[in-house]
């Protein structure tokens, strides 16, 4: 009966399943991937115990090996993070099995050999990454391939931070930037069904094991505001300390593949010295929290391991940013906190507690989500007791760091690559349609050579505002508008040819640009039409395009991004 009939009309019922399935397998995936860089980590420390160089050696060793991987196959146009939420945007899998399969390995690889990444960035990679091949595999449309990725990094992130809240919400406010109630249900429920998945094999305790936070006094308030700010300026150090290290290593001369082990070089070398700076662990955290260090130690702390994090992922290695920022922001915290502490110690507690909220705070700082923050830091540690003093620090964070700008680390690349990553989908959909597809080729144009009262009678016949302006020979030289014709001197006006009352800059695009572009330029100029040329020769003409055309080509791909009625899907979609 199904088979005759066709699965869509069961789809909202299925697609429960897909979603659920979708949780369970991230979820699978993440168990594996947290297996293998524990077991790598444990064979680094085992070899490396006690011989400075053995660290030296691995963590190049590591490098070059991470840098040959790399080097087979295509690579995205956007790496880790960056990539899942550029294919979130666009309702598409832009990670497939090769890049997680990839993602996987070189993670492991690079977080066994000391490398300082997080595993919680692969985990969302590889989250998304299954979740998307199965999307691909059942021929979702894009709203559903959008649903189902961050149903996959939800439910990943839950089994790496036994977090299904804070996991959930970051998938909605850091891939999607959707906090829709469709999609919030979709996403809970796959990251609780990993979670369940997880308790089975992992058991059911805190990511953090910490004493009980005691909120001391209230006039610990604005030292925790203090603490977030500092921690927002921190937020952006390390966001650009990351991308200037990318910078200088590929000026690096030789091959690419060989830049990874030059990175394991040097922070392997470092790491001798300050073994806390290395790895992907929070066993840091608990050293920041003891209060055994002053407070210049624990800064200096901070700024190594937010060296060692700069330079293994500037090179080219593999990891995530999210759990040395929590180390960096934890030694903040501390350092801060012994400060306060020793400066007020009637009202300033313990600098545990500074080194906690320290680590929420910057994670809002570089990641701009402060309601994942706070609401992760509370999972992490299952203490009430700490949203308060988090709230404040994680908000401050946000304002700060978010007056250098919106963007946060993952979504700062797609803007310089001219992608104005935004909420919601119109813009991505505005993102998908050029120019070419949406103008209208039969363009009727006028000659400069005609007069004023002809333009006034084709605006009149076709009900148009402006006309472009072309020359004997068929090439544009301008565009003649109704504002232009008002603003010419009456004495004559009808008379006059239209070269002398055209505008001779019209505002041009090129088919290739997206309409996002293109509406920007219409706002921007306050004009109703933009012209669409040959790049390679502007003189050509190739179309027009105004409002109502954006308006139509918008519609028709919205539309076409929509889940179709059961009648007008094809026989079998999905799988039968």
């Amino acid at each position: 009966m199904i088979r005759r009939l066709g699965w869509a009309r069961y789809r909202p019922n299925l697609f429960l399943g897909f979603v659920v399935l979708a949780g369970l397998l991230a979820g699978l995936a993440s168990l594996a991937f947290y297996a293998a860089t524990n077991a790598a980590v444990r064979y680094g420390r085992s070899v490396t115990e006690g011989r400075g160089l053995a660290v030296v050696g691995l963590a190049l060793g590591g490098g070059l090996l991470v840098g040959l991987l790399g080097a087979i196959g295509a690579s995205p146009r956007f790496g880790g993070v960056t990539n899942v939420i550029y294919g979130a945007g666009l309702g598409r899998d832009l990670v497939g099995p090769w890049q997680t399969f990839k993602t996987f390995v070189r993670s492991v690889i690079t977080i066994g050999t000391g490398g300082s990444a997080g595993r919680e960035g692969p985990v969302v990679v590889i989250g998304a990454g299954v979740a998307g091949t199965l999307g691909r595999w059942l021929r979702v449309s894009e709203q559903e391939m959008r649903t189902l990725l961050a149903a996959g990094v939800a439910a990943g992130l839950a089994v790496a931070f036994n977090a299904p809240i804070a996991s959930s919400l970051f998938a909605l406010e850091i891939i999607l930037g959707d906090f829709g109630a469709s999609t919030f249900s979709f996403v809970v429920l796959a990251a609780v069904s990993a979670s369940v998945l997880a308790y089975g094999f992992l058991g059911n305790q805190p990511v953090l094991k910490v004493a009980a936070y005691t909120f001391r006094h209230w006039a610990e308030i604005p030292l925790y505001a203090g603490l977030g700010i500092v921690a927002g300026l921190a937020g952006q150090l390390y966001i650009h300390s990351i991308r200037r290290a990318r910078r200088l290593f590929r000026r690096l001369p030789g091959p690419e593949w060989v830049r990874p082990g030059v990175g394991g070089l040097i922070f392997g070398a470092v790491g001798v010295a300050l073994p806390l700076t290395l790895g992907g662990d929070y066993s840091p955290i608990a050293v920041s929290m003891q209060g055994g260090l002053s407070w210049l130690a624990l800064l200096g702390l901070m700024g190594a391991k937010l060296f060692t994090t700069s330079v293994t992922l500037g090179s080219g290695g593999a990891g995530g940013v999210f759990a040395p920022g929590f180390v960096i922001g934890a030694f903040l915290g501390g350092s801060y906190g012994v400060l306060m502490h020793g400066l007020l110690p009637g009202v300033a507690s313990a600098s545990g507690g500074y080194a906690l909220v320290g680590l929420g705070a910057m994670l809002s700082g570089f990641t701009l989500a402060p309601i994942t923050s706070i609401l992760l830091l509370f999972e992490i540690t299952r203490d009430y007791a700490i949203i308060l003093p988090a709230m404040v620090a994680s908000v401050a964070a946000y304002k700060v760091s978010g007056a250098f700008g919106p963007y946060n680390i993952e979504t700062l690349s797609l803007h310089e690559a001219g992608i104005e990553w935004r909420s919601g989908r119109q813009i991505n959909l505005l993102r998908e349609v050029t120019a070419s597809e949406a103008m209208c080729r039969q363009v009727r144009t006028v000659s400069e050579d005609e007069t004023v009262a002809d333009v006034v009678a084709l605006m009149q016949r076709y009900r148009y505002t402006g006309f472009p302006v072309v020359d004997g020979g068929g090439r544009l030289v301008g565009v003649v508008t109704l504002e232009d014709v008002r603003e010419t001197p009456m004495d004559g006006r009808l008379e006059r040819p239209v070269s002398e009352v055209m505008s001779r800059e019209p505002i041009v695009s090129h088919p290739d640009d997206t309409l996002d572009r293109v509406l920007r330029e219409l706002s921007a100029h306050r004009v109703g039409r933009v012209l669409v040329v040959d790049p390679a020769d502007p003189g050509r003409l190739l179309g027009i395009i105004t409002k109502s055309d954006v308006l139509r080509a918008y519609n028709e791909r919205l539309l076409r991004s929509q889940p179709r009625p059961p009648e007008e899907l094809e026989p079998g979609v999905g799988g039968e």
